[in-house]
């Protein structure tokens, strides 16, 4: 059995025979091989593919004869009943015949067997490999970022186990075996953190944030997340964690070949492999998600070899990678700006332009004060990114988010979303299409449609920023499932990983349910640790409303709202989304202010989100000059229960 080991290091051994040197020697060779292990899985794959990936500069019969001689070489060193023909138009490779670890590693995940996965993944797909084409280096990025992200899950999941079976310093070591894998994993450092301070070693969680925070510090310029960093606020007020027992010495790391080799009181460095040979230290984002199914969404960025170090097309991906981290960290301004460099630096990158389109639909739709010609020029974006390349799930899914925000084009939207699926996006932008085509199919009232796209992501983190349980209490409490809705959030806050949305969405949930006094414990939470929240007051607002102490409600809203400034209300407390302040002034029973405040939402943004899904608009909907406004937005809607079903006009 001839064995091929491309995961951490290239080995290509049968017995010591020395012809098998040869191979390594000519990384193209190398990279056919690799190719037809992996994407062709024992399949055969087209002549014509092959030609295509690995010599596009070439005329095909030039192509084709270059191809034939790397396979000539090939099977004169393994043997040609290694690489099998079919006709003269496909070749395979016998995997029965020669073993690779990459594809052995995953069929052990798939056998369910994650430690002796984990055994398998010794560190990222052919480190340093460079090949001089550009669609041999989008598939090793997607084939890097899909075998890393499955590591990194399998230790994730085995760390969630472990902790689940209240076994800390089993958690610790597969937590940290995470963090080896993916040193920038913010749910890693907090499942590490979390099951230290629960093992009663206060001051290795300590001590083991400061080097995550550092980290990422000095390598992106990014801070840890909210929720990470609220965990930590909680370890340095308590001496001991929840559930801990007698503190014994800390885990070790399990016996597992490292991705790291990085001492374990230093910062893990980036992209450092068991070779002598390093990876460029692009970030390698990832939101793991799954208590119990190791799902993926991953977004990485390895470029392997020195010769590309100084190109712009490498310069602009180290941005575009940044700008995920900055994401991942809730700095969706620091995400566009560093996305807007990217394409600064070389204007062709699709999946940068594509993310300046959809932050920029994101701050209009979330953040006030942005400028009024933000929602455009993300539209601008995304068109450009199509016209980049109509193939790439990226563009598909930032041109889809602009039709529907910005052109309320519902039915176009919808189709890009539903086409960018079939594109093989990566599980970033497969994460993104489906979270945000889940929120399109629910402001149309089609609920079940919309749990059947969230479906693949049905157990999830908490702590994912884009699938996570945030999106799955927004959907249960937009379709009228409070009970549900509370159940989820219940459970992020159980777990410490509740956001401020997460909070937000509780408290609205039992309000819908007559809960006033848990409503008001929210609130308490909430302004606890903010004081300069003015949906705080908004929240007040609310539940004087709801308990009868209109008078109360209606100051209070007066104190909220002064004047419209870019999209915003500025009161005495603050500033406030448009969308927030009607949807007060139609809890308060001044159906003609809202109807006035969604007026001006419609001049400044273009948009009203949720109009005819959010509980908190059903005073307005029995209006006629509601009706007009479902006109605006290109819709027709006809009741049904609480939801409205609804239809583009044609």
């Amino acid at each position: 059995m001839i064995e091929l080991q491309v995961l951490g290091e290239v080995v290509l051994r049968d017995g010591g025979r020395d012809d098998l040197h040869s191979i390594l020697a000519q990384p193209k060779r190398l990279a056919v091989l690799a190719y037809l292990c992996l994407n062709g899985r024992g399949g055969f794959v087209r002549r014509d593919t092959l030609t295509a990936i690995f010599w596009p500069d070439l005329d095909q019969e030039r192509a084709r004869a270059a191809l034939s001689q790397s396979l000539y070489v090939l099977r004169r060193s393994l043997g040609s009943e290694v690489l099998p023909g079919r006709g003269s138009d496909e070749v395979a490779v016998d995997l029965d015949l020669l073993s690779c670890d990459a594809v052995e590693f995953r069929k052990t995940l798939d056998s369910k067997n994650l430690p002796a996965a984990l055994d398998l993944y010794r560190g990222d797909l052919l480190p340093g490999l460079y090949v001089d084409s550009s669609d041999f280096d989008r598939w090793l990025d997607g084939e890097r970022a899909s075998l890393c992200g499955a590591a990194l899950a399998a230790a994730t999941e085995l760390g969630s186990e472990s902790a689940a079976r209240e076994d800390p310093d089993s958690a610790v070591a597969w937590f940290r075996r995470a963090l080896d894998i993916m040193p920038e994993s913010n749910s890693a450092a907090f499942g590490l953190i979390e099951n230290l301070w629960r093992g009663g070693h206060r001051s290795a969680a300590l001590a083991a944030y400061e080097r995550f925070s550092k980290h990422l510090e000095a390598e992106y310029g990014v801070r840890p997340g909210e929720e990470l960093q609220s965990l930590v606020d909680r370890v340095r007020k308590g001496s001991v964690g929840p559930r801990s027992h007698a503190a014994a010495p800390v885990p070790p790391t399990p016996v597992l070949a490292p991705v790291s080799a990085a001492p374990r009181d230093e910062p893990p460095t980036v992209g450092r492999l068991s070779g002598s040979r390093s990876l460029h230290p692009g970030i390698r984002t990832l939101l793991a998600f799954g208590l119990g199914i190791a799902t993926i969404v991953l977004i990485a960025g390895w470029l392997g070899g020195d010769r590309r170090e100084e190109g712009a097309w490498y310069n602009a991906n180290q941005a575009y990678l940044k700008a995920w981290a900055a994401w991942d960290t809730n700095q969706i301004d620091s995400a566009r700006n560093l996305a807007l460099r990217a394409v600064e630096l070389d204007s062709t990158h699709v999946s940068a332009w594509a993310l300046v389109a959809y932050t920029g639909a994101l701050l209009n739709a979330f953040d006030q004060g942005q400028p009024a010609d933000l929602l455009p020029s993300a539209y601008e974006a995304a068109v450009k990114a199509v016209q980049l390349d109509d193939t790439a799930a990226a563009a598909r899914v930032a041109h889809a988010v602009t039709r529907w925000t910005y052109r309320r084009e519902w039915e176009g939207a919808e189709r890009d979303y539903r086409h960018s699926l079939t594109l093989s996006p990566g599980p970033r932008w497969e994460a993104v299409a489906r979270a945000d085509l889940s929120g399109l199919l629910e402001n149309l009232g089609r609920c079940e449609e919309a749990w059947e796209v969230l479906e693949p992501y049905a157990a999830v983190d908490p702590r994912d920023r884009i699938v996570g349980s945030g999106v799955v209490i927004r959907l249960h409490y937009m379709c009228r499932n409070y009970g549900e809705a509370i159940a989820e959030a219940t459970r992020v806050l159980d777990a410490g990983a509740a956001t401020r949305s997460d909070r937000k969405r509780l408290f609205l949930a039992r309000l819908e349910v007559g809960d006033t006094e848990g409503a008001e414990a929210d609130l308490l939470a909430l302004e606890a640790a903010s004081q300069e929240d003015p949906w705080v007051e908004f929240g007040m607002a609310l539940l004087a409303a709801r308990t009868g102490d209109v008078e109360t409600a209606i100051r209070m809203a007066d104190r909220l709202s002064g004047g419209s400034n870019d999209g915003v209300f500025e009161g005495q407390l603050g500033v406030l989304r448009l969308e927030s302040v009607a949807q007060l002034y139609a809890a308060v029973g001044d159906v003609d202010g809202a109807f006035h405040v969604l007026s001006e939402a419609f001049e400044q943004k273009g948009h009203v989100r949720r109009l005819m899904s959010h509980p908190l608009f059903g005073p307005l909907w029995d209006d006629p000059r509601f009706e007009s406004m479902l006109t605006r937005m290109t819709l027709r809607c006809r009741r049904e229960g609480n939801l409205h079903l609804c239809q583009p006009l044609q």
